[in-house]
């Protein structure tokens, strides 16, 4: 064992207690002082079964803040990479298929159609970057083995393809305020699922910041129907409302399951670039929405559309295609940040990001919002900041038993 270098050789106190004393008072227990190595110097002959304590003094802690500091820099680059990506991409979703904008009525089909240009992206990325298949071949196949299939990547791009497609369809029926509103729900089965799969080990403070959250996007769905519009538009409104909110609340109720059982592929293979991840799991991804596509929207009708005829081609499927180039951006940051921290956090954040594209929302497309649906958001980011002070606090507790445990298996193993 390598010996563990100490910035301040007063940072540690070594108690060795014998064997024969170690029920004795801490009286009995002789004091060493502590080398640069650390090491120490004994003023008596070692006994073979003493007992050593560690007293770590809060000095060392700099150190291990300053790792933590690189882990959190790199996490929050990832995550501004995907707010700027996402909520573009919310945004340009709703331009899209929303029926007063550009009006395409088919998001399933169109959303599949980005899940196959995101395959042909990440091969081409995977075909410049050989080393992301961990033999450094090109051409080298990289086989899957069928019960891996089955059992993980299957489910999550089933998952996810549910997610994203019914999300896009509800864009059809309510506006992107009430749809972000409704998806920050995901935040509860992110939770369940994270406890049913021990990715997240229970605790009364998550389950508070939880209802919290929950109460919050319940003030922000709060919706009032305008004075002046006649009744049959009412019911139209409402119907529509009770649709996109069905559809909402399904996708995040898949986005949970999604987001788990993505870090638990992630955590099965460690070290997995997330390209790759992007590649295995974009092909099902595209033909579970592909044939979900045909069965509702009707292949035929999306090729006879006139959208072929008022936009040349071309146009068409730029338009089409683009947000394909986005969502491979912005996936990459979601799986790197699956990897550096917990899938709860990433729904955390996500709450925050769904805030800002409300914002967003209510400048370009001049959506409403009541005071409670303000006062929802203000409870919403405060339930944020609680959170990610709990997992501050719970990553320096646990830096601080690691470094503290490795300090006392040095001495004991290397002792002099």
């Amino acid at each position: 064992m390598n010996p563990l270098t100490l910035n301040n050789p007063s940072q540690v106190n070594i108690h060795r207690i014998p064997k024969s004393s170690a029920t004795n008072s801490i009286n009995n227990q002789s004091q060493f002082s502590t080398t640069s190595t650390g090491n120490y110097n004994e003023d008596n002959d070692p006994d073979d079964d003493a007992h050593f304590e560690i007293d770590l003094n809060d000095d060392l802690l700099p150190s291990s803040s300053q790792s933590i500091f690189g882990k959190y820099s790199q996490l929050g680059a990832c995550i501004l990479g995907w707010y700027a990506f996402s909520m573009t991409i919310s945004l340009y979703n709703k331009w899209m298929f929303d029926k007063s904008n550009l009006n395409l009525p088919f998001p399933i089909l169109i959303t599949s159609f980005h899940q196959l240009f995101l395959s042909v992206l990440s091969h081409v990325f995977i075909y410049f970057k050989p080393k992301i298949r961990g033999n450094g071949d090109p051409n080298s196949k990289h086989n899957i083995e069928w019960r891996y299939f089955i059992t993980r990547l299957l489910p999550c791009a089933a998952s996810s393809a549910l997610d994203i497609g019914a999300g896009n369809l509800s864009l059809r029926f309510i506006s992107l305020s009430i749809y972000t509103m409704v998806k920050s729900s995901s935040i509860a089965f992110v939770l369940f699922f994270g406890i049913l799969t021990k990715l997240e080990k229970f605790s009364f403070n998550l389950l508070f910041i939880v209802i919290i959250m929950t109460f919050g996007v319940m003030l922000m769905v709060n919706k009032e129907e305008p004075q002046d519009i006649s009744s049959e538009e009412k019911d139209q409104n409402n119907n529509n409302f009770i649709i996109g909110s069905t559809l909402v609340l399904f996708s995040a109720t898949m986005s949970g399951l999604r987001w788990v059982l993505t870090q638990l592929l992630l955590t099965k293979k460690k070290g997995s670039h997330p390209v790759l991840t992007i590649s295995q799991l974009s092909p099902p991804m595209f033909i579970i929405l592909f044939l979900i596509g045909c069965f509702h929207e009707g292949l035929f009708s999306f090729i006879s559309n006139d959208i072929w005829i008022e936009n040349n081609s071309l146009k068409t499927i730029c338009i089409m295609l683009f947000p394909g180039f986005l969502v491979f951006l912005m996936t990459f940051f979601e799986f790197k940040i699956l990897q550096l921290s917990h899938v709860l956090t990433l729904s955390i954040f996500g709450i925050l990001k769904e805030i800002l594209t409300i914002i967003f929302s209510i400048l370009i497309f001049h959506d409403h919002l009541t005071t409670i649906n303000y006062i929802g958001l203000g409870i919403s980011l405060l339930d944020i900041a609680w959170y990610n002070w709990y997992r501050f606090q719970e990553s320096e507790e646990k830096n601080y038993a690691k470094v503290k445990n490795d300090i006392e298996l040095e001495v004991i193993e290397d002792p002099e």
